[in-house]
């Protein structure tokens, strides 16, 4: 979509993105959603669905998250069920936030939540180093992808400190695919390893593959 659409998007247009965002945090405001901060802001279009080549609005994507003491919860997930995989967490979805806004104001807007912050269930503790994180993430890249193809090229390119919502419960259920909800999720501190799947035709996709930040122990991975 960004090769076809990408330049598009990105055109230049008067509203700015702090112009746009305070908008957005002004609707989140009104509504006294507490507890979020902001995850992404970047260039939006709305296209017309019949015909793509007419744009009926540009602006900007504002999205929010879930935070723990700063640690936003990134937006996005799915399951793992790899053979190879050894799990430690099931993360859970806390829902999202998102505004679109363009000349006319907040001209769009989604919410999902799932969850509310509470109580701080355990006292600070301290985390495992970046490097050790990025040790788990090279590990586990090698389980999961040992018997690909070759030409499959897996690439880490980033990693983050972030937070994410993991069911309570210090068992796994052992089902390949686990209630999306639970009753109570905690919110625990992860470093996110990022990493693309590079296909020989050019393809690529993306994943954020999180750690529990305190113990390194590996949580279900989450698509981006």
């Amino acid at each position: 979509m960004d090769q076809e659409f990408g330049d598009i998007i990105r055109e230049p247009i008067a509203l700015t993105q702090e112009s746009a965002q305070a908008q957005a945090n002004q609707v989140l405001y009104d509504l006294d959603l507490q507890g979020v901060q902001t995850n992404s802001a970047q260039r939006a279009c709305i296209f017309d669905e019949m015909n793509t080549d007419n744009v009926l609005s540009r602006g900007w994507l504002i999205t929010y998250g879930l935070t723990n003491e700063g640690l936003t919860v990134h937006y996005g997930f799915s399951r793992s069920h790899n053979k190879n995989d050894r799990l430690s967490y099931w993360s859970v979805y806390g829902g999202g936030i998102a505004a679109y806004v363009d000349e006319s104001g907040v001209a769009l807007f989604d919410c999902e939540r799932q969850y509310q912050p509470s109580e701080k269930t355990y006292p600070v503790e301290s985390i495992i180093s970046a490097d050790e994180a990025l040790k788990l993430g090279e590990e586990r890249i090698a389980r999961l992808y040992g018997d690909a193809s070759s030409d499959l090229q897996i690439e880490i390119y980033g990693i983050r400190l972030g937070s994410t919502l993991i069911g309570f419960s210090d068992k796994l259920t052992g089902q390949p695919f686990p209630e999306v909800y639970e009753d109570i999720a905690l919110l625990i501190p992860t470093w996110d390893i990022l990493f693309r799947e590079v296909y020989p035709g050019g393809e690529v996709q993306y994943f954020t593959m999180p750690f529990c930040a305190t113990d390194g122990g590996a949580v279900s991975m989450m698509g981006s």
